[in-house]
């Protein structure tokens, strides 16, 4: 099996010692490479449409999408296309495990509350809203994280808790609603997107995707092709060559490795693959980003998993 990098995202980029609560709204590409944090998140998607992969698994994501997720659970979401028309945009709350020990202080008063961080351990959750109550919520918060007048760290302290109750409060009456979705409650396309997205450096091949969603592999090319415009090879190539480029930009790894990591073990395959499709060798293609950069991966901060 090949192995993978997860990124560890250190708190230490986003806190400071009196704001332990950092909330942005970014537009999700396929720059960031699947991470884990030493803190912990809730994520809403606020606009658009995309997928995200968790804890091993994936599954589609829309507005109103609600995600918890525990300290140490690798994620990242992304786009359903590459092209500027696809949009994904997805608020996210950081807090540190200093700002849960604050929040358990505050409700020591109520013995029958909990925080999503100490009743589920680091077990992550999701939720679709039911009409704007996360919206509002989140909105509210990144406002007054950028606006920072005064009270701010306060309404941030406010707004954590909040989310932290309405999440526990749906896991309590819908455990199963909670829970990570499989592939199978998705449409056959969305799985078949999906799962060659979060699978793509294994040996795939059209016929064991046809099967593991249920249709046949005729079937399979032709949803690939309407949804893609690429053939079954040509995407799963596509897929390999972006996540190529992207360890090529952002890691000094040898190029053997990346090929090995994109799902390419014939290192010469790779590097005719990489020129017909880029037009340049891999090594041609690092080249302009080795200039004034260090790797993405210092010890500290990376961890791998098999």
């Amino acid at each position: 099996m090949v192995k993978q990098t997860i990124f560890v995202s250190l708190g230490e980029q986003f806190f400071n010692e009196t704001t332990p609560i950092f909330v942005n709204r970014v537009a999700e590409s396929f720059r960031l490479g699947i991470h884990s944090h030493d803190f912990y998140e809730i994520c809403y998607v606020g606009e658009g449409a995309g997928f995200h992969f968790i804890g091993g698994q994936c599954f589609p994501v829309r507005k109103g999408d609600v995600t918890f997720i525990p300290i140490g659970v690798p994620h990242v979401f992304r786009p359903e296309s590459s092209t500027n028309k696809s949009k994904l945009i997805v608020y996210n709350c950081l807090f540190t495990e200093e700002a849960v020990t604050h929040m358990r202080t505050i409700m020591a008063a109520d013995p029958s509350s909990w925080l999503l961080a100490e009743a589920k351990g680091n077990q992550w959750l999701r939720h679709r809203e039911e009409r704007d109550e996360f919206e509002r919520i989140f909105t509210f918060l990144y406002e007054a994280f950028v606006a920072k007048k005064p009270g701010w760290q306060l309404v941030l302290y406010g707004g954590v808790l909040q989310l932290n109750g309405l999440l526990f409060k749906k896991a309590s009456q819908e455990p199963e609603g909670l829970l990570p979705t499989q592939l199978s409650d998705n449409e056959p396309v969305d799985q078949v997107v999906a799962l060659m997205e979060s699978d793509f450096s294994s040996p795939l091949t059209a016929a064991s995707v046809a099967s593991t969603v249920g249709v046949s592999e005729r079937h399979l090319s032709r949803l690939v092709r309407k949804r893609t415009g690429m053939t079954f090879l040509e995407l799963l190539q596509h897929l390999r060559i972006r996540e190529a480029c992207f360890l090529l930009r952002e890691t000094s790894f040898k190029v053997s490795d990346i090929a090995s990591r994109a799902g390419y073990q014939d290192i010469k395959f790779f590097n005719r693959l990489f020129k017909n499709k880029m037009g340049i060798t891999p090594r041609q293609y690092r080249e302009p980003y080795k200039i004034n950069k260090a790797s993405i991966e210092p010890p500290a901060t990376v961890k791998i998993t098999v």
